[in-house]
């Protein structure tokens, strides 16, 4: 009998952890409790990060930058040293909780980008692929010559095959990072950020492709990351053929002229991106692979593509963000560096990266007949780092590949890159400047420099009905004759929500295009002009 009561199994009684307090009169600090805590937690990250964006925004620097900032200050580095907020604001029992939303809002907020951003945008220009391939190789090519030979001089960084991808995906320049930064700068619509942006695009795919091989292999056996490879293109592949049509044929049962699709498509797609982002971390890439993969295959602007941003950005950089920033800032602990060694030599071979890309860059840019201003300008932007970066090195901490006094010189380093980027791009981009050089004999044009007996040409900004009749009379009173017409352009200025790019659409398209909405809309505008184009008495 006392043998089988030796192997009987013991019980223990614990109360169930109580989640909200009774209130601060009943003598129970609200701050012991997960709900109170957490909000207190949230209000203090949201105004720690809203007070440093009025201070930075004048002086160039973006949310990103804000958001990273706020983390560090709140984070065991300054802030979190002080033992009453370690206790109780910024304390770790909640960690659990802290990386879920994190995640989250890091995972929607790449889906946005992804969604508002034009596929197509590659091929709207050549210079991009003639910038982007010396921008990418040589970068690639100088950081892994010194990184990898001097990563034995580094102790933090895992050997083995590792420091091979490492220094390499620290030379690549992301889609999801740069288009946030130029949005906020007021860049994307200028010629240079465009082609920034298709740059960057062009090697988006391989750059994707590089982050999933390393996934597979770091993995324990060969076996692991051939079947994570299969899964990965199999996943793809699915995205590409099955959910890219759906994707359209919701866009085309959207009636004309309705510029919102119907709630239940848009809860459908949210709930498809996480569980996307689940399966991509379940056959072991990256979880954020299959969400913006979802991005991209979606039609951006209206209906479907400003839709799902207008109902989720809001919540997502304003809420779920803060929350994963403060994550990424709170394992950052500048005590941690002791080893300055080591620190200089990392610092080194990052600082070279940055200088290389931007030497690359302008070099291409130059051969490009772009001025030399604007080159360099590009090469800066080049350089920009954001929430990608920020998920990789995440991730290679958690998955013990990098110590905490690498990680933490990895976000300063991105830190202080992206401060002074941003802000020399604010500062001295023009966007009125010419793109290429600019001519010996400078041409202004003015209605008084056009010559006699020559074409007036005139540029007309519809908005709406109204001011139609205004321009036709404008046209009127210009008083066109045969010996000295008028050429007008009419273009219609409408809002494309969902975009991180503007489209310049004919009104002239074939029949099924994804614009017809648009031009069904201004099809009776289009039709005034035109009769008043046949009716106007030339003699």
């Amino acid at each position: 009998m006392a043998q089988l009561e030796q192997f009987a199994p013991t019980y223990v009684c614990a109360p169930p952890a109580e989640t909200a307090s009774r209130g601060f009169w009943f003598h129970e600090d609200p701050l012991d409790y997960t709900v109170p805590a957490t909000l207190a937690q949230v209000i203090l990250v949201i105004v720690t990060f809203r007070l440093l964006y009025f201070l930075l925004k004048p002086l160039g620097q973006t949310k990103l930058t804000c958001h990273l900032l706020a983390g560090i200050i709140l984070g065991p580095s300054l802030v979190g040293r002080n033992q009453f907020m370690r206790d109780k604001l910024l304390n770790l029992k909640d960690a659990s909780l802290w990386a879920t939303m994190g995640l989250l809002g890091a995972t929607l907020s790449m889906f946005i980008t992804a969604v508002k951003f034009d596929i197509r945008m590659a091929r709207r220009t050549k210079l991009s692929f003639k910038i982007g391939v010396p921008g990418l190789l040589i970068t690639i090519a100088v950081t892994l010559g010194l990184g990898y030979p001097l990563a034995s001089f580094i102790p933090g960084i895992k050997k083995g095959i590792f420091p091979l991808f490492f220094f390499s995906i620290l030379s690549f320049t992301f889609v999801p990072d740069v288009a946030p930064a130029l949005d906020e700068l007021n860049l994307m619509n200028s010629e240079l950020g465009q082609i920034a942006m298709s740059s960057a695009l062009h090697f988006e795919l391989i750059q994707w492709l590089f982050s999933t091989v390393q996934e597979i292999a770091t993995k324990e056996k060969a076996s692991y990351g051939a079947l994570t490879f299969i899964s990965a293109v199999a996943l793809a592949a699915f995205i590409v053929l099955v959910i890219r049509p759906l994707m359209v044929s919701i866009v085309e049962k959207t009636p004309q002229g309705q510029q919102e699709v119907k709630e239940h498509y848009v809860v459908a797609i949210l709930v498809g991106a996480l569980f996307l982002s689940f399966i991509s971390d379940t056959i072991g890439c990256t979880f954020v692979l299959g969400p913006v993969l979802l991005g991209f295959v979606i039609p951006n602007g209206p209906p479907l593509g400003a839709t799902l941003v207008a109902k989720t950005e809001l919540l997502v950089s304003e809420l779920l963000l803060p929350v994963f920033y403060l994550r990424i800032g709170f394992y950052a602990n500048i005590l941690t560096i002791s080893d300055w060694k080591s620190f200089c030599t990392l610092q080194a071979i990052l600082g070279a990266s940055y200088v290389v890309k931007i030497v690359t860059v302008t070099t291409a840019a130059l051969c490009c007949k772009i001025s030399l201003r604007n080159s360099f300008l590009l090469g800066i932007m080049m350089n920009i780092k954001g929430i990608i970066d920020l998920t990789l090195f995440s991730r290679w901490l958690h998955s013990k590949l990098l110590n905490d006094a690498v990680y933490t010189q990895l976000l300063l380093a991105m830190l202080v890159g992206n401060i002074i980027s941003t802000a020399f791009v604010y500062f001295t981009y023009r966007s009125h400047l010419r793109l290429g050089p600019s001519p010996e004999v400078p041409r202004i044009r003015n209605i008084r420099s056009v010559q006699p007996n020559s074409p007036f040409n005139i540029l007309c900004c519809v908005h709406n009905d109204e001011s139609i009749r205004n321009l036709t009379s404008l046209l009127e009173a210009s008083n066109p004759t045969e010996a000295s017409p008028i050429c007008a352009y009419i273009v219609q200025a409408v809002e494309l929500l969902g975009r991180t790019i503007p489209v310049l659409v004919p009104y002239k398209k074939k029949e099924g295009n994804r614009f017809s909405r648009i031009n069904s809309l201004a099809h009776h505008m289009m039709q005034a002009f035109s009769n008043y184009s046949e009716k106007v008495d030339l003699s």
